[in-house]
């Protein structure tokens, strides 16, 4: 496919595959410097929305899915590095193989966390967002498979690298060497467009982020009946907990 051999001539310098609510966006911001970088937020869902697709093997998705890479990078000033952040676990590996990104980051986070964070977010949103318990049952199980999948197949690769939410949020992260790293600095505006994302609330949240790492269901606004829910979801996630260091026993 012409496009598909024009993109990994060009070679994207970065794909983020992130699990939800894991600081994802506030970091390709961080990432987005003008003359520098510039990272796309989720072409899957522009791309596809809610239907299904493939891109393993569909030539139409494929091509769907890169027009949109092609589309959100127009403006793009000349020389400037691009890379993709994306969070829907079926997108990962295809779309590696199709940007051939440069370095590939995963962004890792407790999954009760998680839960919490997605169900916090739902309620905010009113009766107008999709995502109802269910939705959110399954992306956590199916984004923590996909993650751990992900991590066995390349971390033994020099283009790989893991950020877990806690050590990035902590206060103590080594910055210096990530930048040294990567050879980007992280001096874009991690809160921009957060308010088109109806989630101004987490600008003033996460101004001190190091000092809400790990806010209890009374601090979301949630009963306790959704942090037992967010445990036993966690529990079905018992293989990402332990592989990402969030449980220290193997309960597979």
């Amino acid at each position: 496919m012409d496009r598909e051999m024009i993109y990994q001539s060009e070679m994207a310098y970065l794909y983020i595959a992130a699990m939800g609510r894991s600081g994802s966006t506030a970091f390709a911001n961080m990432l987005t410097v003008p003359g520098q970088m510039h990272v796309l937020i989720e072409p899957s869902a522009a791309a596809f929305g809610f239907a299904s697709y493939d891109l393993s093997s569909n030539p139409d998705d494929i091509k769907t899915y890169l027009d949109i890479c092609a589309s959100g990078r127009r403006d793009k000033i000349s020389g400037e590095r691009w890379g993709v952040k994306e969070v829907a676990p079926r997108v990962h590996l295809d779309a590696i193989k199709l940007i051939n990104p440069k370095w590939i980051v995963v962004l890792t986070r407790n999954i009760v966390d998680v839960y919490l964070s997605l169900t916090e977010k739902t309620y905010r949103n009113g009766p107008d967002d999709p995502h109802d318990s269910l939705w959110i049952h399954d992306y956590c199980i199916n984004s923590s498979k996909s993650l751990v999948e992900l991590d066995k197949k390349y971390n033994h690769d020099e283009r790989y690298f893991l950020i877990r939410y806690e050590d990035f949020y902590s206060g103590n992260y080594d910055f210096d060497a990530l930048h040294k790293k990567l050879g980007l600095t992280l001096s874009g505006d991690q809160f921009a467009n957060l308010h088109e994302y109806g989630r101004s609330y987490e600008i003033a949240r996460n101004l001190n982020r190091s000092n809400n790492l790990y806010l209890s269901a009374a601090d979301r606004d949630l009963n306790e009946a959704e942090m037992d829910r967010a445990s036993e979801v966690a529990l079905e996630c018992k293989q990402y907990q332990w592989h990402f260091g969030y449980s220290d026993k193997d309960l597979s």
